[in-house]
């Protein structure tokens, strides 16, 4: 079988937006290994660190604990439209965050060197500030939280729940609809090959098994965590949003679509995009 399993686990989220080369998935093209992906060739040398301009100075990860002095539009967040940056545009529209957007998109040709200094790994998102960068979803959902002084990201006997549900809908939820919206919508959006219809049902398999977890925790209450919405419920949504793609039988959990709708009656959640400068992704070709 051709090794798609590895490049599986993140090039749904790794595509970026407008092109076909892996913009999210530093893992993916450690994995490939030279081999090209979607176009482009990962790198696996490192070429000499240039500063990136107009976007930061360099790469630094400040703790998500530590709350500076407001910075105002001082941060922008970097992102495309696929599931981890769409995940930290959310955020940051629902915290009502003071900061600015700007898409990017790191590994379109002639544009890694722009972004390295920012993100090592060509990842998106990413949350600069003046001197620093800050990546990964979570962690800027956290930072962002304690800049806005806002529970969204829980703290003291909450906190632990919460990061309960962020790594298990990591490893459980979230990563079997990857699973599926892999071979589904990110192979057939960029030319990446025919479906694997064998991952497609064990991406469905494991789907099942952690939506029956899910559903009985969703059955008698409207969030994962509390009373009101959490950075868990977006985190656990992540891949929801691309279901007209991956056809993830939701309807067979009616706690979870209840629990989804509540999520889709948010604005930040169901459109995190309006007003924001983001070419749409490329549409899904319908596998002959």
């Amino acid at each position: 079988m051709q090794a798609w399993p590895a490049f599986l686990r993140v090039a749904s989220k790794g595509v970026y937006a407008g092109g076909g080369s892996i913009a999210e998935g530093g893992q993916g093209c450690k994995r490939l290994a030279g081999r090209v992906a979607g176009g482009f060739r990962c790198r696996k040398d490192k070429p000499e660190i240039r500063l990136a301009a107009n976007v930061g100075t360099r790469s630094s990860q400040p703790s998500c604990g530590h709350v500076a002095k407001s910075m105002g539009t001082n941060m922008k967040l970097l992102f495309s439209r696929n599931p981890n940056p769409r995940l930290a545009v959310a955020t940051a529209r629902h915290l009502k965050a003071e900061i600015a957007f700007e898409y990017a998109s790191p590994m379109a040709p002639g544009q890694a060197e722009r972004y390295r200094a920012l993100n090592p790994n060509l990842t998106l998102p990413i949350l600069v500030g003046p001197g620093w960068s800050l990546w990964e979803a979570d962690a800027i959902a956290c930072r962002l939280s304690r800049e806005t002084h806002s529970d969204f990201w829980r703290g003291g006997q909450d906190e632990p729940d919460m990061i309960r549900w962020i790594s298990w809908g990591k490893e459980r939820f979230a990563f079997a609809c990857d699973m599926v919206h892999f071979e589904r919508g990110t192979k057939q959006r960029y030319g990446l090959g025919p479906i694997d219809h064998a991952l497609v049902e064990e991406g469905l398999r494991q789907f099942h098994a952690a939506a029956a977890i899910l559903e009985p925790e969703l059955a008698g209450r409207d969030w994962l965590v509390g009373n009101s919405v959490s950075y868990a419920d977006f985190r656990m949504a992540t891949f929801l949003p691309f279901n007209d793609a991956a056809r993830l039988p939701l309807d067979d959990y009616p706690s979870i679509r209840r629990w989804y709708g509540r999520l889709e009656a948010i604005d930040a959640w169901r459109d995190p995009f309006q007003g924001l400068q983001a070419p749409p992704l490329a549409p899904v070709k319908v596998e002959a």
